[in-house]
């Protein structure tokens, strides 16, 4: 965004974040606040209510780097998912909709999206975020030119609860490169994977996303073959 700002000086671009479930938009960042607030998605609509949610229900504390879920409540929130009672009452409860959407708030009210809900492991007690380590290793390889498909699954772990595994299509790829990668961007231990896997094609859904789902099951699928 921040290039996309210095490439086009004179257009005034609105930031929007949602999801189908609440007919497509959820909040937006004003053009006017890009600068300062790079990085938020903004505020709910005017006619949507977006909160961020403790597990027991209560606000996370503005300002802070404390994390909860995006909840939303409006018009625009469908009434669940179609003969499928059981996804409903997952996401749909008492007329909101939980995102599975991981963000803090601002001392302003901007709401920052940190990751999803799903896309967490919990290792030696600390929540480690599976997208920012894969965004981080996305980064890290583009700037030198390098494109390839990079995922990262959490397994089950006797000591530390979980543990990373990343996934590629790059036969020349090392564990060892992919940790240092990571150490280069600036994080710790706890977000370098245990293991390498290499994929001859990683699954991808029709955004062209990689489908973790999908991944998984194929991976679960290696394994008892193995």
């Amino acid at each position: 965004m921040a290039e996309i700002l210095q490439s086009f000086p004179r257009v005034r671009f609105y930031l929007m974040f949602g999801q189908t479930e609440a007919t497509a938009r959820l909040s937006y960042l004003p053009p006017e606040r890009l600068g300062d607030k790079l990085g938020s998605i903004g505020s709910g609509l005017a006619s949507t209510k977006l909160e961020v949610l403790r597990p027991d229900g209560t606000p996370v504390m503005p300002g802070s780097a404390e994390t909860g879920e995006i909840v939303a409540t409006g018009d625009n929130i469908a009434l669940g998912y179609w003969h499928d009672t059981a996804e409903t009452a997952r996401f749909f409860r008492n007329g909101r909709l939980y995102t599975g959407d991981i963000a803090r708030v601002d001392a302003d009210g901007f709401v920052y999206i940190r990751g999803r809900l799903k896309r967490f492991a919990k290792i030696s007690g600390e929540m480690v975020s599976l997208t920012a380590v894969e965004e981080a290793l996305a980064n890290a390889f583009t700037q030198y030119g390098l494109r390839f498909a990079i995922a990262v699954l959490s397994k089950p772990d006797a000591t530390k609860g979980e543990k990373l595994v990343a996934v590629t299509n790059e036969p020349k790829l090392t564990l060892d490169a992919v940790r240092e990668a990571l150490r280069a961007r600036g994080l710790g231990n706890l977000s370098f994977p245990r293991e390498l896997k290499l994929m001859r094609e990683l699954p991808r859904l029709g955004s062209g996303k990689v489908n973790h789902r999908e991944l998984e099951r194929m991976m679960e699928e290696v394994k008892r073959e193995t």
